[in-house]
């Protein structure tokens, strides 16, 4: 949940940062140093599903399945490896520069634990062999789990197929994105029709809807806007008066705008698991960037259509266009991204990837106590540095201030 803290989407107010943690209030100004002798919980915490996706793999492979367990024990390894490439994505989008093809080859990765040994001293790896590896446990998880589980919280096949989409869509591999995207939308379009929903409800998204393929969710950190902090003023003026999502997802509370539209369903924790709505925007944009403009705007005004008010003669009540450049349809998609996704760990994901392409890259500013902070595209401090104990006990290579 750390990179959410450094997006756009935040604010905190000149009240509330002098008394957030340490952590926090560092990470919002983009510091140098952000922890001052404190703990990581991003990097730790996915050490430790590392380690017991590992003792749950070097378990099965001691165990030979027959005819009756083979189901069970497929969909065990499958659900240690989605959980293990789930782990390494993550800390890669926090403690590894964006992938780029151009240097993946020698930009450094992280360290790739294989096993359950905690003494095991291993280097950081390549960027590369890091997305290779992670790529490498999600093909295998999609191959191995079955199309469905009893509990959302169980990872499936299209769960593996729809981070696999995620995933490719970090790297700008859109041909890849647009296959697992396509193939997880075959088998479920589903989406809720937010002119169905709730708005006087506290938390009006339900749990387990049916856009919802896997339920994941990550820490909360005191300055996320589901607790101290709260909603960038300018982001929520983009939604238009007639976007439900703008009185769904936000309620305006004293001093700014609280964010309630999570998928969880409650302020705490929030939702980032795999949902359609996030894969008919893979689907688009992977489509917009092959060119095939018509079909991505299609995609996107599926979406729309179950996310604006409708008039009383259910006509076209969200902004559409026929047609248009490229990189108008891509801004349109990637606008629509923004204000769906809000708060789902990806904002931060997709900043970083979009530095990468001169007609998307963006600087961001605070204004904070008098001062001016800026985070620059590409700006090294887009890469967190690794707790400064994991440096010294693992012996690893720092990254570059």
């Amino acid at each position: 949940g750390l990179g959410e803290i450094a997006t756009d989407d935040l604010y905190l107010s000149q009240d509330v940062w002098p008394t957030i943690e340490i952590i926090s209030g560092n990470t919002y100004i983009w510091a140098d140093h952000i922890y001052e002798g404190s703990a990581n919980g991003d990097w730790t915490n996915a050490y430790n599903r590392i380690m017991q996706a590992n003792i749950i793999l070097d378990g099965l492979a001691k165990i030979t399945p027959n005819n009756q367990t083979h189901p069970a024990w497929s969909s065990a390894k499958g659900q240690a490896l989605f959980y293990r490439g789930l782990a390494y994505f993550d800390l890669a989008g926090l403690f590894c520069d964006v992938y780029n093809p151009a240097t993946a080859k020698t930009a450094l990765g992280l360290p790739l634990k294989q096993n359950y040994n905690v003494n095991e001293m291993i280097p950081r790896t390549t960027l590369e062999e890091t997305y290779d590896f992670m790529l490498k446990d999600l093909q295998q998880a999609r191959e191995l789990l079955p199309t469905t589980q009893r509990w959302k919280t169980t990872p499936n096949k299209f769960a593996a197929k729809g981070l696999l989409a995620r995933v490719y869509l970090a790297m700008e591999d859109y041909s890849m994105a647009l296959m697992e995207s396509n193939e997880c939308l075959l088998q479920n379009d589903d989406l809720l029709d937010y002119n169905n929903l709730d708005e006087k409800s506290a938390y009006p998204i339900p749990l387990f809807n049916d856009e919802v393929v896997w339920h994941g969710e990550m820490a909360n950190y005191p300055a996320h806007p589901n607790y101290d902090g709260f909603i960038d003023t300018t982001f929520y003026r983009s939604y238009a008066d007639n976007d439900l999502r703008k009185s769904l997802f936000y309620l305006l509370s004293t001093g700014g705008i609280k964010f309630r539209g999570s998928y969880s369903a409650s302020n705490f924790p929030l939702f980032t698991g795999i949902a359609n709505d996030e894969l008919y925007l893979i689907r688009a944009e992977s489509l917009a960037r092959q060119g095939e403009l018509q079909a991505a705007l299609q995609d996107l005004y599926t979406l729309m259509g179950k996310r604006y008010r409708k008039d009383s003669n259910d006509g076209d009540h969200y902004p559409k266009v026929k047609e248009g450049t490229k990189d108008e349809i891509l801004t349109l998609i990637l606008k629509e991204r923004r204000k769906e996704l809000v708060l789902r760990n990806i904002r931060y994901s997709d900043l970083r990837r979009l530095n990468l392409d001169p007609n998307f890259k963006k600087t961001l500013v605070r204004q904070m106590n008098g001062k001016t902070y800026t985070l620059e595209p590409l700006s090294p401090k887009y890469t967190f540095l690794i707790p400064p104990d994991d440096i010294r006990l693992g012996g690893l290579e720092q990254n570059p201030r």
